[in-house]
């Protein structure tokens, strides 16, 4: 009875594909499914790895500019207290030279 040209409903000879071939288009057709996914986890991997770039010297960038303004606070610090110790370097000068002190020379 299965014998017949037209049970098979296939057209190709009326004989029905074996379970291997079957087996073998539901693989092909998964292993294509699995092709673009991992394509598609490739270019999003991609794209994660320029974001954790981008991310890791913008980082850096505002590491960069927090220690250039720890930098030039130091610096100004540095410059008030030189200034501050010019003043009473001068101050001291001053009051030697107008016999201000007790007379001892350091």
């Amino acid at each position: 009875i299965n014998a017949t040209p037209s049970a098979g409903g296939g057209g190709g000879g009326g004989q029905r594909r074996s379970p291997a071939h079957d087996r073998l288009e539901q693989n092909r057709s998964r292993e294509e499914q699995l092709r673009q996914e991992l394509a598609r986890i490739a270019q999003e991997n991609e794209e994660l790895a320029r974001q954790a770039e981008r991310e890791r010297r913008e980082q850096e960038q505002r590491q960069a500019a927090q220690q250039d303004e720890q930098l030039r606070a130091r610096q100004a610090e540095i410059a008030r207290q030189r200034e501050l110790l010019q003043r009473m370097e001068e101050d001291f000068r001053r009051e030697q030279q107008h016999g201000g002190g007790d007379g001892h020379r350091y």
